[in-house]
């Protein structure tokens, strides 16, 4: 294995040489031996690791996710951008409607749905929505 390949290899698989596949691993295990630039590599991937897991990451930004939404309704043709809503802003500006009632109405809509495609498979028992018997309620309707 060359210097490179093991080069490629650590940016790709990280510096977890154990963990790597056996073919792999055996080889840069050789090389690892032999080479002192590769184990140098190998030491300076393990400190940027621990450089990385050692800082914290910041907090997003309040309202990012909205910014980002916005940004990317912007109207292409005109270059206009849609209104910005403000930070915690939970309605789709575009509408006046806030997303739970939005939620609410998308529910109703697949409940109304799935009646109307499987209501009409209901087998036929011989029994009225009521629970009583064809015949009976056939008596019961007539004057």
């Amino acid at each position: 294995m060359s210097i490179d390949e093991f080069q490629d290899l650590l940016d790709r698989l990280g510096d977890d040489v154990p963990g790597w596949p056996a073919a792999q691993r055996d080889a840069a295990e050789a090389l690892l031996r032999t080479s002192p630039d590769a184990a140098a590599r190998l030491e300076a991937a393990r400190r940027m690791r621990a450089a990385f897991a050692a800082t914290p990451s910041p907090a997003p930004a309040i309202g990012l996710a909205d910014r980002i939404v916005w940004k990317a309704m912007t109207d292409e043709q005109s270059g206009r951008a849609a209104e910005q809503p403000e930070p915690g802003d939970k309605r789709l500006s575009g509408f006046g409607v806030s997303l739970p009632v939005i939620a609410i109405l998308a529910l109703l809509i697949m409940g109304f749905s799935t009646g109307l495609l499987f209501g009409a498979s209901l087998p036929d028992d011989g029994m009225t929505a009521a629970g009583l018997p064809i015949d009976a309620a056939a008596d019961v309707a007539a004057p």
